[in-house]
């Protein structure tokens, strides 16, 4: 069972409109809820985020930087997960929403590039499936590029050349492929988080599988 906070009542959010901002993106990898509702004082209202989400709803939204406390809450107003994250100013974020049946977690990752160029695209990996052990994310080009993780970690984003690429997850202890994607595009300018989520043996929409977060704001950023 996962423990929750029953809220009666969520006070209304103050009207803050400060002249720079944060910006985060925030997505749910977690089985155990197809959708969850989103919540911070500094919003104007909550907004839900779903498990099975259309890359058109994967946006940044600026928030105030600073300590912020989010709460993530189920549709019936139940607190699953609160915590305070600390955002620098015009810095980008995402913060992920995953777990097991006993436990909801969470990741903040900053999403900065070093020595970003349009003319390159960028990935990262995210293992965030709880009953998967240590995977090995492979991306095959003229060099395989590996990335070795275990659960609830994540790689630095890593440039490569535009194009077409297969992507493996691989089970790093048998080297058995769990997941294979052929013929990707990764497009220039583009950043890509590449998140292992689900369960080993999870059926339908709690099935192990590779999710692909496509952003081009980056691009928009440095135009």
């Amino acid at each position: 069972m996962i423990g929750c906070e029953c809220v009666t009542d969520i006070e209304t959010p103050k009207n803050i409109s400060p002249s720079t901002y944060a910006h985060i993106m925030t997505i749910t990898v977690f089985p155990e809820f197809d959708e969850l509702k989103i919540f911070s004082e500094f919003w104007q209202k909550p907004f839900y985020i779903y498990y099975n989400n259309s890359d058109d709803d994967f946006k940044y939204r600026d928030i105030t930087y600073g300590l912020n406390n989010i709460k993530v809450l189920t549709k019936k107003d139940s607190v699953i997960y609160n915590s305070t994250l600390l955002l620098e100013k015009t810095k980008y974020y995402t913060f992920i929403i995953f777990g097991s049946k006993q436990r909801v977690q969470a990741m903040l990752l900053k999403d900065s590039v070093y020595n970003y160029k349009k003319t390159t695209a960028y990935f990262r990996c995210i293992h965030a499936s709880s009953d998967v052990p240590q995977v090995n994310f492979v991306i095959n080009s003229n060099y395989p590029i590996i990335h070795s993780l275990p659960y609830k970690s994540n790689s630095s984003f890593t440039p490569i050349l535009s194009g077409f690429y297969s992507l493996k997850i691989n089970d790093a202890l048998t080297d058995s492929t769990l997941i294979h994607i052929k013929n990707y595009e990764f497009k220039e300018g583009f950043i890509y988080s590449i998140i292992l989520k689900g369960y080993s043996e999870g059926k339908g929409s709690k099935s192990l599988e590779c999710q692909i977060i496509e952003s081009n704001e980056f691009i928009k950023k440095y135009q």
